[in-house]
C-alpha cells in the first residue's frame, strides 16, 4: 500500500491510543512516527517513520582561529561511543550552518568559506562538493532549516549583520542561493533552526552586543518572497543556541545572554506554534553554547561548546517533558562552532 493510499485511510491523528476502535480504522501517532490499523484486538503497524541512520557534524574550530574541513558522523541510535571521521568539505568552515534534502546534505559558508558544499548520503567517505556558492565571502551564524523542496539560509553575518531569508531549491546542482525575503529584525549569532512540515523556525540571537534577543519567527512554506513573522519568544534571551525537531515539537540546546557565558537550557516549542513563549523543559548536561545538532525520529542530539569540555555529544529523547540530556559519546577531537546535519524525513512531511 502506499503512503498516499495510507492517507486516505487515516482516521486517527494523535499521540495516544484511540479509544473504541472499529476493526479497519488507521491511526498515525504523531509522537513516535508509526502508523497502525486495528484488527479488532490490537494494533498492527503498516507504516513507521522514515529515520535517517545517521548523524553528521561538520567543520568547526579548534581553538578560534584555524577552521576545520573535518566530517564526522554518529550512527542512530547512538547511545554510547565516538563519533567516526568519513570525510572533509572542500572548504574549511566554521559558524556556517547546515540542512539536508532526502538524498543529500548541505553546508552553507562559515569562516572564510563562501560555498555551497553537499554530500551524498550515506556518505561513508570522500570530500564533498562545491555545487555553488554564498552571496557574500563571510557568512556566518545564520540560522538553517528545510522543507521537502527547499533549504533555506536566514540572517546572520555577511559584509554586515543581515535579516536576509536565503533559498535553495533540491536538488540544487549548481549556482547560488535566491533572496526570498526577510526576517522579522536584522540579527547574527542566531544558529537556532528548525522546522515542522509546514513551517520553518528562527529563534533568538542577537542585534547589537552585548544583548541577546528572545525573537522566534516563522515562515510558512514554500515562502517564495516576505517577511518572517514574529510568533513569539523563547524562554530568555539567548544568542548562538543548538536545535533540533521532532514531528510535534522543536528544541533549542543551550546558548548565551551576551555571546559569552554560556547556558544550559532546553526550550521547546509546540508545532505550530503560532503565538507564545517557548517552554523550559529541562537542561543540558552540561553548560553550553554555539551548539550543532541534529535527529533521528526517537532522538535529538546536540555537540556544545563547554568550557574545557567540548567533545561531548549529549541526548534527549522524544517528546523529552522534563529532566536533563544524557552525554552519550564524544566527536573525535576537541572543536565546537561546527554544523549539524541529519536525513531524517518525518510522516508529517508527508501526511
Amino acid at each position: 500500500m502506499s503512503l498516499s493510499q495510507i492517507k486516505s485511510l487515516i482516521t486517527y491523528r494523535q499521540n495516544s491510543e484511540p479509544s473504541s476502535p472499529s476493526i479497519g480504522e488507521v491511526w498515525m501517532n504523531t509522537e513516535s512516527q508509526v502508523i497502525k490499523c486495528y484488527n479488532g484486538s490490537s494494533w498492527d503497524i503498516i507504516w513507521s517513520g522514515i529515520s535517517g541512520k545517521y548523524g553528521y557534524f561538520a567543520g568547526g574550530t579548534t581553538n578560534g582561529s584555524s577552521y576545520l574541513s573535518t566530517v564526522e558522523r554518529i550512527e542512530f541510535p547512538f547511545d554510547y561511543g565516538t563519533a567516526n571521521h568519513v570525510g572533509n568539505l572542500s572548504c574549511s568552515a566554521v559558524g556556517g550552518c547546515g540542512f539536508n534534502s532526502t538524498k543529500y546534505g548541505y553546508v552553507i559558508g562559515g569562516g572564510i568559506c563562501s560555498n555551497i558544499e553537499r554530500f551524498q548520503f550515506s556518505f561513508d567517505s570522500g570530500t564533498s562538493l562545491n555545487v555553488g556558492f554564498t552571496p557574500y565571502s563571510n557568512e556566518n551564524d545564520p540560522a538553517s532549516f528545510n522543507s521537502s523542496q527547499h533549504g533555506f539560509m536566514c540572517g546572520g553575518y555577511d559584509v554586515a549583520i543581515t535579516s536576509a531569508i536565503y533559498r535553495l531549491e533540491f536538488p540544487f546542482d549548481s549556482g547560488s542561493l535566491s533572496n526570498v525575503g526577510s526576517l522579522s529584525v536584522t540579527r547574527r549569532y542566531i544558529n537556532g533552526g528548525f522546522n515542522s512540515s509546514q513551517h520553518g523556525f528562527s529563534l533568538g540571537g542577537f542585534i547589537t552586543l552585548p544583548n541577546a534577543i528572545t525573537t522566534i519567527d516563522r515562515i510558512l512554506f514554500p515562502f517564495n518572497s516576505g517577511t518572517a513573522s514574529n510568533v513569539g519568544n523563547l524562554s530568555s534571551n539567548r544568542c548562538a543556541l543548538g536545535s533540533c525537531n521532532s514531528s510535534i515539537y522543536g528544541f533549542t540546546f543551550g546558548g548565551s545572554p551576551n555571546a559569552n557565558d554560556r547556558s544550559s537550557i532546553i526550550d521547546r516549542v509546540t508545532f505550530p506554534f503560532n503565538s507564545g513563549t517557548a517552554s523550559n523543559v529541562g537542561n543540558l548536561n552540561k553548560t553550553g553554547m554555539v551548539g550543532a545538532g541534529c535527529n533521528s525520529t526517537t532522538y535529538g542530539y546536540v555537540h556544545n561548546r563547554s568550557g574545557t569540555t567540548i567533545s561531548s555529544i549529549e541526548r534527549i529523547q522524544f517528546p523529552f517533558n522534563s529532566g536533563t540530556s544524557t552525554d552519550v559519546g564524544n566527536l573525535t577531537e576537541n572543536k565546537y562552532y561546527g554544523i549539524g546535519i541529519d536525513n531524517t524525513d518525518f510522516i508529517t512531511q508527508f501526511i
